[in-house]
C-alpha cells in the first residue's frame, strides 16, 4: 500500500468542513427562522457542494490511485502481448492446440 493512500480521513473532514461552510453561506442571505425559510434558503445546495467538493477531492485522488494505474496499463500490454503471439502463432497449417 501506498503510503499517500492514507489521505481518506483527512479528505473526509475536509469535506465536512466544506458541507458546514456551504451550509452556512447558504443560510446567511435568509431572513426569518421558520423551517420553510430554511429550506428553501437550501435550494441549490446539494450542486454547490458537489461541485466544490469534486474539485476539493480531485487531487488526493490522482496521487492516491495514479501509481495504482500503471499495473492495469503493465496488465493490459501483457494481455495484448499474449493474443497476438496465440493469434501468430495459429495460422492455418500450424498445429496449433487452440484452433
Amino acid at each position: 500500500m501506498i503510503a499517500l493512500q492514507g489521505q481518506g480521513m483527512t479528505v473526509g473532514l475536509m469535506g465536512s468542513q466544506l458541507l458546514a461552510k456551504c451550509i452556512g453561506e447558504q443560510l446567511k442571505g435568509s431572513a426569518g427562522s421558520e423551517r420553510q425559510h430554511q429550506l428553501a434558503a437550501l435550494n441549490g445546495l446539494p450542486a454547490k457542494f458537489h461541485s466544490q467538493l469534486g474539485r476539493l477531492v480531485d487531487y488526493p485522488w490522482t496521487v492516491s490511485v495514479g501509481p495504482d494505474a500503471q499495473y492495469v496499463l503493465l496488465l493490459l500490454l501483457v494481455v495484448v502481448f499474449l493474443v497476438s503471439a496465440l493469434l501468430a502463432a495459429c495460422q492455418p497449417g500450424s498445429a496449433c492446440l487452440a484452433c
